[in-house]
């Protein structure tokens, strides 16, 4: 990749790795890049938030597995601080559910930590550019599980939410429908009884919720929707 001008503004990035190898690396890889400068490192979601908010960077590069505060948790907080910098989630998971959690999170990009040097500058400038950036490794399984769907039913069987609520938290109407039966407290089987599916269909879209909503399990999911307002 051609190093930017000079007299360009460099993009300020925070790296967020525990494993002081890893988080030598990356820096060391980063700085290569004329247009990047790493203004800081922390150890900890807790220390991540901290020097976000110290330093002030464009993009944080933002680990999953961190003691104190998770990055899932770190970036829900950076976020809800409504600070102007972009997350960009670096982990060695590579399946959906995972991608799920870290979009739903707030993050603004997903990468595998094998990715390639110069597509992890890509995904950094992407971001700071205000657009998404998805590694290729996860897009399709995250297109997949995003898409289960449901027979139909008739219309006034459904009992359709407030379409701002979808938009709200990123859950498809068909979603909806199916959190507010686990609140009523059906089981995967009456619910897929009632719209005349499989067990496993169901079970694959309470794996969504759980991902999109960044939980750690259905009881979990019940609960934000109770205290949360989603349903």
């Amino acid at each position: 990749m051609s190093p930017q001008g000079q007299s360009q503004a460099k993009i300020k990035v925070l790296v967020v790795e525990d494993q002081e190898v890893m988080r030598f690396s990356l820096k060391a890889s980063l700085l290569k890049f004329q247009q990047l400068d790493v203004v800081g490192e922390a150890t900890t979601g807790r220390e991540a938030v901290e020097n976000t908010i110290a330093l002030r960077p464009d993009v944080v590069i933002m680990d999953i597995g961190l003691p104190e505060m998770n990055g899932l948790e770190a970036t829900r907080h950076l976020k809800d601080l409504e600070l102007p910098c972009k997350i960009v989630m670096l982990t060695s998971f590579d399946d959906a559910e995972q991608t799920l959690a870290a979009l739903a999170a707030g993050a603004d990009a997903y990468c595998v930590k094998n990715i390639p040097v110069q597509d992890l500058v890509r995904a950094i400038s992407s971001v700071h550019a205000g657009r998404s950036w998805l590694d290729p490794k996860v897009a399709g399984f995250v297109v997949k599980i995003s898409n289960l769907t449901l027979p139909e039913k008739e219309p006034e069987s459904l009992d359709l939410v407030e379409a701002v609520e979808e938009k709200q938290f990123g859950l498809t109407e068909k979603e909806m429908l199916v959190l507010k039966a686990l609140v009523q407290g059906k089981t995967d089987t009456e619910i897929a009884q009632f719209y005349g599916t499989t067990d496993s269909v169901i079970a694959s879209m309470v794996k969504a919720l759980i991902a999109k909503l960044a939980a750690a399990n259905r009881n979990q999911i019940i609960l934000m929707a109770k205290n949360k307002g989603i349903i």
